[in-house]
């Protein structure tokens, strides 16, 4: 119990470094281990993460793998993408920590162009973890599932449950939806975290259709007081409109349009009652 406890407050201090307060940090954390829990790689395990971002997933990952094992952390991002903390600095600091021998990070990398392959079977798991809403089209997850088929076991996979189950998860919807359509509108946009909106079902589809077999699949609630749902999301998307409305690129019906979804997502937002949205999460063979 000492030794796990010991390990908890050092990942929650690798969370403080990437700039969550305490209490987020430690839902994150939460939430983090609920998801590899279900998907429930063993010491030892070698695995393949794809979309890893600052890498939140990444360390709790490598601590449950143990000494023995690895973590081959991907993200099509480049090292200077990110706030507060980039992906560079963030990886650096991970790096140096004990466990930083146990991951590899490799940024700027798109599996579905380059030339990184893999013999058959390398990795016990290849994960997804909340990075599909980052993808240009529901085309492209089932592509990357595809890609790492031969190269995988299992797959493990979980992504924001867009069906609310509660009004206080409304914002969230309204913030993602309205994302996405900024984006498809305004190729131009700055940097967003919503691209694609993929629901369960598609997640669901896209990954049989790539030849794997859904082995257990769950909705888990420990996303909800997450800190997306009450403020990033909700003003990431009230900022994109307005750009978009400011920009004089707009015809006026979709000034009009765009104007309503952002009045609607400020009415119904209340950040002391807002919730994230619920996970869904499935592990694959």
């Amino acid at each position: 119990m000492q030794n796990q406890n010991a390990t908890v407050h050092w990942l929650k201090e690798i969370y403080k470094y990437l700039q969550y307060d305490q209490r987020e940090g430690t839902l994150q954390l939460h939430h983090r281990m609920a998801l590899i829990n279900l998907w429930s790689p063993e010491p030892g395990s070698r695995i393949l993460e794809i979309g890893c971002g600052q890498g939140e997933t990444t360390v709790v990952l490598a601590v449950t793998v143990g000494l023995s094992g690895h973590v081959l952390a991907i993200d099509n991002s480049a090292a200077e993408y990110g706030e507060p903390v980039t992906l560079g600095e963030s990886h650096a600091h991970i790096k140096s920590s004990s466990i930083g021998d146990r991951i590899d990070f490799l940024l700027s990398t798109d599996l579905l162009e380059s030339q990184l392959d893999f013999p058959e079977k390398t990795f016990d798991l290849a994960i997804f973890s909340h990075s599909s809403w980052y993808m240009s089209s529901p085309q492209e997850l089932y592509r990357l599932f595809a890609r790492v088929r031969p190269w995988a076991r299992r797959l493990g996979y979980a992504e924001w449950d867009l069906r609310p189950r509660c009004r206080r998860q409304i914002p969230h919807v309204l913030a993602a939806l309205l994302q996405t359509h900024v984006q498809r509108i305004w190729p131009q946009a700055p940097p967003a975290n919503v691209h694609t909106l993929i629901l369960p079902e598609g997640a669901r589809l896209w990954a049989e259709c790539a030849g794997w077999s859904i082995v257990k699949e769950q909705i888990v609630g420990t996303s909800t007081p997450l800190g997306y749902g009450k403020s990033w999301e909700i003003y990431k998307a009230i900022e994109m409109a307005e750009q978009f409305i400011d920009s004089a690129m707009a015809s006026e019906d979709v000034c009009r349009m765009l104007s309503a979804e952002k009045w609607l997502l400020d009415r119904l937002s209340n950040e002391a009652q807002n919730m994230s949205l619920s996970t869904y999460v499935f592990l694959a063979e």
